[in-house]
């Protein structure tokens, strides 16, 4: 029975040269998917190690070769072939919107830095910041893991600091001690000021900011979008130096959390901060 069983089952299969005719794809990308991960065949031969496949393998094989062509990573292209749905590509491809939108914004930048135009009109702001405990988390982490880092560290404060009964103030800080890139990682911390009674816990650390005087740029969600905020920190960093000042810590990006969940994208909803001492 088990032999009458795969006799039928073969009979269903076909080659990778005829999946390749009804997808329009190549063999040599079906090898590869295969290779990777993403398309596994239904059957390989174990003695001429040719590949089968089933005709219900024909769609996900062109939907592949479809999300390739929208430079979907493999990784994603296999985790959307365990779900596919309209809603998952839309996120995707709304995140893949936004992601272009910053290059956009990079590239203006690039483009005003090697000019010799005049630069945006910022409008710079100082303040006095008094000491005040924050909880802390630090991370390595390469310039495209940012968005998934920072909210993710946010929320383990956050959940930390209300086990502990504290109160967080509502603000959320992003320092940046250096510069990550797509390629390189570098450490960002990530700071929520605090009152009450707290003692570090793992990757938390607790300890005390300030006081110094900070100067400082308003700035909105488009403005983040976009990248403009590189003119607010060029600025500042301008600002500091031509009045001989010195900095006591790394600049910084100050969230203001009911502001950046309910702004407009023009409206204020962060800071963007450089604290200074005379």
């Amino acid at each position: 029975m088990d032999k009458e069983n795969d006799r039928l089952e073969a009979s269903e299969r076909f080659t990778i040269g005829e999946l390749a005719r009804r997808t329009r794809l190549t063999v040599k990308a079906l090898r590869w998917y295969d290779e990777v991960g993403v398309l596994r065949p239904d059957h390989v031969d174990p003695a001429s190690g040719y590949r089968y496949y089933r005709p219900e393998q024909v769609e996900p094989a062109r939907l592949v070769g479809l999300l390739r062509q929208l430079d979907m990573p493999l990784p994603a292209v296999t985790a959307f072939l365990a779900e596919p749905s309209r809603e998952r590509l839309r996120s995707w491809w709304l995140a893949e919107e936004a992601a272009f939108e910053q290059r956009r914004g990079l590239v203006r930048y690039l483009e005003l830095s090697l000019s010799e135009g005049a630069r945006p009109m910022i409008d710079i702001k100082t303040r006095e910041i008094g000491a005040r405990k924050v909880a802390t988390l630090t991370g390595r982490v390469r310039q495209p893991e940012l968005n998934e880092f920072i909210p993710a560290s946010s929320e383990k404060i956050r959940s930390y600091l209300r086990s502990q009964g504290a109160q967080d103030e509502g603000l959320e800080l992003v320092l940046y001690h250096a510069a990550p890139t797509p390629d390189v990682e570098a450490p960002v911390e990530v700071c929520v000021p605090f009152t009450g009674s707290v003692e570090p816990e793992g990757e938390i650390v607790v300890r005390i900011e300030g006081p110094w005087t900070e100067a400082f740029v308003e700035s909105t969600k488009s403005q983040v979008a976009s990248l403009e905020i590189l003119h607010a920190y060029d600025a500042l960093m301008t600002w500091v130096d031509e009045k001989g000042y010195s900095m006591p810590t790394v600049p910084r990006e100050v969230y203001y959390l009911d502001a950046w969940d309910n702004a407009g994208p023009d409206e204020h909803a962060l800071d963007i901060v450089v604290p200074f001492t005379a």
